[in-house]
């Protein structure tokens, strides 16, 4: 507290020397704040530098001019850069190609995005890269190699047990057929021997998709050709049709006379809508109903599947594309293997198109929908809220 005081006369201070005094007070208030503002700020400060330099996180800072600005001591060590060789220049001097794909994608979208993205170094980060409001941009990095490491081992090791049992598996389901036509069998062991058939088409069919999802998986390039999805929907249906003529399903396309054709690999779009319709004859009773759409929306071609099953419970509509989920209540379906809707939202993200479901228990409504995109790859998201 700041006090003047005359004990010698009360009236020792004109009005003008008050006010004086008053701008005098005013002046030591202000700066007094502004010093307690600073002290603040600078230990914010230091708590900001203490964290982004212990964090195990790589750290850049973009200004407005998309030039870094800053650069933690973690991404110095993942990036092998210097700050000094970095800052002030713009975000290709950090050599990741991926990363500036990414920031192109977060400018047109203006919001964030995440990628992964390759280092010169082999390294695979993890990148999220998100616009600050009056600043610039943030990209905050994570090295996820030693996980994609662990998950292309595991990738392997499935894909090798899985071509193992193959062979078995068909010299059961073979030698089955050899023992009904070669000797004269009872009803019973008839019985016994429809069950090893029916066992081993299933271990067959898990066996299948289990290899074809590995090779998903290991992400190996496209052969990429103009497709036509007239072409892929129609062998789909005629390939389906004996499945649906024996549960007494009718079979309904509903395709204008010709999609914009499609770029991507010449099977995976039919083996995509192979597994959607096959999934909708496992879940459709006697006598029901399935329907293959397809349309042309802006520059994408989106085809979807619908039937007449009993609808999947709201709360499993995020887990039916996980691997192995299967619907409860979908145990009364012996075949089912778990992996057909895994292998589809594989593939259609490869192609660069997305997929979703829409249902209600107990309702007949689309079951899924996937897009893609005619003549190209996809570059920009699709939106459910527009189908």
């Amino acid at each position: 507290m700041l006090s003047v005081q005359s004990y010698e006369n009360i009236e020792a201070y004109d009005w003008t020397q008050l006010r004086l005094l008053q701008a005098v007070a005013n002046q030591a208030a202000t700066a007094l704040h502004n010093a307690k503002m600073y002290e603040e700020a600078e230990a914010e400060r230091n708590k900001l530098a203490a964290i982004l330099n212990s964090t195990t996180d790589a750290v850049v800072v973009l200004n407005q001019e998309e030039h870094v600005a800053l650069v933690n001591p973690a991404a110095e060590r993942h990036l092998q850069v210097s700050v000094q060789d970095v800052v002030d220049h713009p975000l290709s001097a950090l050599g990741l190609k991926g990363l500036s794909r990414a920031l192109d994608e977060a400018k047109r979208e203006m919001t964030g995005v995440t990628r992964e993205v390759a280092t010169p170094q082999g390294r695979c980060l993890y990148a999220s890269v998100s616009p600050v409001s009056h600043l610039g941009w943030v990209i905050v990095m994570q090295d996820v190699t030693p996980l994609k490491e662990l998950d292309r081992m595991r990738t392997e090791w499935v894909a090798s047990v899985s071509h193992d049992m193959k062979n078995p598996v068909t010299a059961i389901g073979i030698t089955a057929d050899l023992l009904e036509r070669s000797a004269s069998l009872n009803e019973n062991q008839q019985e016994l021997l429809r069950t090893i058939r029916q066992t081993s088409k299933q271990l067959r069919s898990m066996v299948t998709d289990v290899l074809d999802l590995a090779r998903l998986e290991a992400d190996p390039a496209l052969k990429e050709t103009l497709v036509e999805p007239n072409q892929v929907v129609g062998d789909a249906i005629a390939e389906i049709r004996p499945v649906a003529d024996s549960k007494s399903i009718t079979l309904i396309t509903d395709l204008p006379p010709r999609l914009p054709a499609i770029r991507g690999d010449e099977t995976q779009p039919r083996r995509s809508f192979v597994n959607l319709l096959s999934n909708a004859m496992k879940h459709t009773d006697t006598g029901g109903r399935v329907i293959a759409r397809g349309r042309p929306r802006d520059s994408l071609v989106q085809s979807a599947v619908s039937d007449t099953g009993r609808g999947i419970p709201e709360q499993e509509l995020p887990q039916i594309f996980d691997r192995f989920y299967r619907v409860s209540g979908s145990d009364q379906v012996p075949e089912g293997t778990g992996l057909g809707l895994s292998i589809v939202k594989r593939i259609i993200e490869k192609h660069g198109g997305c997929i979703w479901v829409e249902s209600e228990l107990g309702r007949a409504v689309p079951s899924s929908s996937l897009c893609l995109t005619p003549g190209a790859r996809v570059r920009r998201k699709c939106d459910p809220a527009q189908a």
